[in-house]
């Protein structure tokens, strides 16, 4: 059975057992700020289980894409390990529990794909009492089949440090004695014979940031069953890279690349995971850079770059391999054909930019740690890190495989003076630790589409720092950030006298949440309050949106339909739009996209919002954005046979109150992805009367009237500057040629060789013609050696040189250094340098004379 049918029969089997199917989500979490990246199936339910939200089904399943790094080390070395992976599971939110969960899952392994009963072992947690009892007689395992563990591996949970938990069964699947990798092998001693394939997690829990436990409000069920591990049982394969996910990439790699598949397994291995990871990850719109998500995604990219560099691949080829990625897993998820380019394209470019310091970095390592006893300095940590882009992870690596300890502490001591970017996981971490106070039951219903304003009562509310408040209410006008758009600000109070400013609004699974601070009165939960947000902010932000779209819509007319939206930032004062398209953008296209937009502007075309199911939506030609996550029932927002986009932004009425649009850049952000930044409205008339104002004193300054005459009056002064320019390069070009010729006149010749010896007193002779000087000097002589110093402005300036002599002007250099306190130095041939004015000119020249004649 291959893979895509193991999918498809987990989905049938809940589906026909009253599970509502969900799509898998991105791999960044959608409004959980707790998570780098989705680490499990539950993830998307994290808001079900702790009864923030309303639904309408008691249970669900889902195949999941996951992203993990806690293991990265043993990925490849492993035979069961991945960073990315897909996770099968299915939920219950109150409605069966753990009979029935063990029950279904006995039943799909053992009926529906066919697994040997024999080769499945169990275990529980050490107090389930309940689950082990269903296993020894529901199920009728014998209880040597059974084991009880402790929380070290049976208590699961939560996701991101807070959220649901509780006691979980896992089912082993027994890979055969050749595993075996201690003596004695069991599950519960982590033999590698033994591989955990399916995790039924019983939450009764709710974990709070500072880890305390509270009774779940929906007690439940979540499970998790690693597809690839899965598929590797089933197809009756020794490790997961011998399966169908892993084979074909494997396959494509040693077809191109004549390398020994035993000796190098695990490097291989690795790459095939990694390239997995990759591709999903800027599938889902993650760029390596230097932090956050993307730092991860370098890692692993540099990691997959440094193991081929292993097997004396010095070229991209990481890239090639992202459609064998695509070939193997398109079938589930079609998005990734279209998005294949864009995905080779940047992994190409991070993998060339890796490729021009690795060969480097490796031989400055090379050179230490041959060096090195037992430790590799942090120094040579932090230096390949900064300069030659080597992750931490990646050099630790190195070292350990030449049985080095690396200098870790050294390394961020450096790392902190250094004030270099670095992995700042806290930006995912919620500014809020407190747990949320629900003061009534309800759903939150945003109307700001329709009003500015509201009358609502709070459904919940928390307390933040410095008296800050945030609150979600049953019906609010405040839009919360999401879709690129800022969030709204404004002012919520009630009759009682107490006065909030809200400081910004931001979406969650709860709701939209508003970040409030008290401005006067006290805080009552149980209050009816006024909400009005801030309209003139809010009106000039819509503009700002709505120019994302006719912006959207003209790039694909101008540049091509490959352009696709890959972000925006939508403020009041500002837009910013990131699109596919893989070179800059000449003066001719952006003039003619910014004049096709303001022609539309002026246009005066309505804007129109309608709520439409999601497919008629898109078959009726509605564009949707790949990493926004839509409901069943969406926005569409069209101007008139320009542009219709799905979007749950705010907008204007009409084109014509935009006003007018200019680009003030376009820049690249990652191969194959451009940045637009724009300004429109209020914005843009600031600019413009600052300019204006700008020009005005200017002309005031060239004593002219008009835009033409400052333009020809600063042509006028540009061609005055040059000319007075090329005069004095006249001069002193000739002045130099003076020079030269008294060098020459002062000049003796000792043993063949030419020596010059001089000291010239002139403010315009400096290091750059003193060098035009050695110059002249060395065209008319053979062989010639000389010290030349020009005192400049209160200070000398020295130039050394050896023409075909055995004379070192560096060590020349360092001499007179010794005798001026100066500084200096340079090669063989010449050296520079500069020092204070001696007080006794006439002795300094002897002596230097003395130095260049004893060498």
């Amino acid at each position: 059975m291959n893979s895509q049918n193991i999918r498809n029969e987990f989905i049938k089997y809940f589906k026909n057992r009253n599970h509502k199917v969900f799509d898998s989500s991105s791999l960044i979490p959608e409004n959980d700020p707790t998570l780098l990246f989705t680490i499990a199936g539950m993830v998307q339910f994290k808001p079900m289980f702790a009864g923030l939200v309303n639904f309408d089904y008691k249970s669900a399943a889902s195949i999941q894409k996951c992203l993990r790094v806690v293991d990265l080390e043993e990925v490849g070395k492993s035979p069961f390990h991945d960073t990315f992976f897909e996770m099968l599971g299915n939920f219950s939110f109150n409605d069966y529990y753990k009979k029935d969960a063990i029950n279904y899952a006995w039943d799909f392994l053992t009926n529906i794909l066919d697994l040997d009963k024999k080769m499945l072992y169990i275990t529980v947690h050490k107090d389930d009492d309940e689950a082990y009892s269903i296993w020894q007689n529901d199920i009728g395992l014998d209880k040597e089949r059974i084991i009880r563990m402790d929380d070290k591996t049976n208590f699961w949970g939560p996701a991101g440090g807070t959220g649901a938990c509780g006691p979980s069964s896992e089912i082993f699947y027994d890979f055969g004695k050749e595993h075996e990798d201690r003596n004695p092998c069991s599950v519960n001693n982590e033999c590698r014979r033994f591989v955990e394939v399916w995790n039924l997690v019983f939450p009764q829990f709710n974990q709070d940031i500072e880890g305390k436990r509270h009774a779940l409000k929906n007690k439940g069920i979540d499970t998790g069953m690693g597809l690839e591990r899965l598929a590797a049982a089933v197809q009756h394969k020794k490790n997961i890279f011998e399966t169908d996910l892993f084979k074909p990439i494997i396959d494509e790699f040693l077809s191109v690349y004549d390398v020994d598949a035993v000796k190098n397994e695990s490097f291989i291995h690795s790459i095939a995971d990694h390239v997995r990871a990759i591709t999903f990850a800027i599938g889902d719109g993650i760029i390596p850079e230097n932090d956050g998500r993307g730092y991860v995604i370098r890692r692993i990219l540099r990691r997959a770059v440094r193991a081929a560099y292993k097997m004396d691949i010095r070229e991209p080829f990481l890239y090639k391999l992202s459609s064998s990625v695509t070939n193997i897993m398109h079938t589930q998820y079609p998005y990734l054909n279209k998005q294949s380019t864009k995905i080779a394209t940047i992994i190409k470019s991070e993998e060339e930019r890796f490729f021009t310091t690795i060969g480097q970095g490796i031989t400055l390592y090379n050179q230490y740690a041959e060096k090195a006893s037992s430790v590799l300095d942090g120094e040579i940590i932090f230096k390949l890190y900064d300069t030659f882009g080597f992750p931490v992870d990646l050099t630790c690596s190195m070292a350990e495989e030449d049985k080095l300890k690396p200098d870790i502490e050294k390394f961020n001591i450096l790392l902190k003076k250094a004030k270099e970017k670095s992995r700042k996981l806290s930006k995912f971490k919620s500014d809020n630790n407190n747990d949320w106070n629900i003061v009534k039951k309800g759903i939150p219903r945003f109307t700001g589409y329709k009003s500015d304003s509201e009358t609502s009562n709070v459904l919940m509310y928390r307390e933040g720092a410095d008296n800050k408040l945030e609150l979600i209410f049953e019906k609010t006008p405040f839009y919360g950030e999401s879709g690129g758009q800022v969030g709204d600000t404004g002012i919520i109070e009630n009759k009682s006298g107490c006065k909030m400013k809200v400081l910004n609004t931001f979406s969650s699974s709860s709701g939209n949440v508003c970040l409030c601070s008290i401005e006067k009165g006290e805080f009552d939960s149980k209050s009816i309050y006024s909400l009005k947000i801030d309209t003139k902010r809010r009106k000039f932000i819509e503009r700002n949106h709505t120019s994302t779209h006719l912006l959207h819509s003209t790039l694909r007319e101008v540049l091509g339909e490959h352009v696709h939206q890959e972000g925006s930032y939508v403020e009041s004062d500002k837009l910013r739009f990131d699109f596919t398209h893989f070179k800059s953008l000449s003066s001719e296209e952006l003039i003619t996209i910014e004049k096709r937009i303001n022609e539309i502007i002026f246009s005066g075309l309505d804007v129109k919002t309608e709520i439409k199911d999601y497919d008629e939506a898109v078959k009726d030609g509605a564009m949707a954005l790949f990493n926004e996550k839509y409901d069943d029932q969406v926005k569409v927002v069209s101007i008139d046979n320009v542009s219709k986009e799905l979007c749950g932004g705010t907008h204007i009425k009409n084109t014509a109150e935009i006003g007018m649009f200019k680009i003030i850049s376009e820049s690249s952000i990652a191969s194959g992805i451009r940045r637009i930044e724009a300004i429109s409205s209020g914005a843009l008339y600031n600019t413009v009367s600052d300019m204006y104002s700008s020009l005005n004193s200017i002309n005031k300054m060239l004593k002219v009237t008009s835009v033409k005459d400052t333009e020809n009056k600063i042509h006028q002064l540009i061609d005055n500057d040059k000319a007075v320019k090329k005069q004095m390069k006249n001069t002193v070009s000739s002045k130099i040629d003076m020079y030269i010729e008294k060098l020459k006149k002062q000049s003796f010749e000792d043993n063949a060789i030419t020596y010059i010896i001089s000291i010239i007193n002139d403010n315009n002779i400096k290091n750059a013609e003193l060098r035009l000087l050695m110059d002249g000097i060395k065209a008319s002589y053979k062989r010639a050696a000389g010290i030349i110093c020009s005192i400049s402005e209160n200070k000398l300036f020295i130039i050394t040189f050896s023409s075909n002599t055995s004379y070192d002007a560096g060590r020349i250099m360092k001499k007179i250094n010794e005798l001026t306190n100066g500084k200096g130095g340079g090669r063989k041939e010449m050296a520079l340098g500069s020092a204070m004015v001696p007080k006794d000119i006439t002795l300094f020249e002897k002596k230097i004379k003395e130095i260049i004649l004893d060498e």
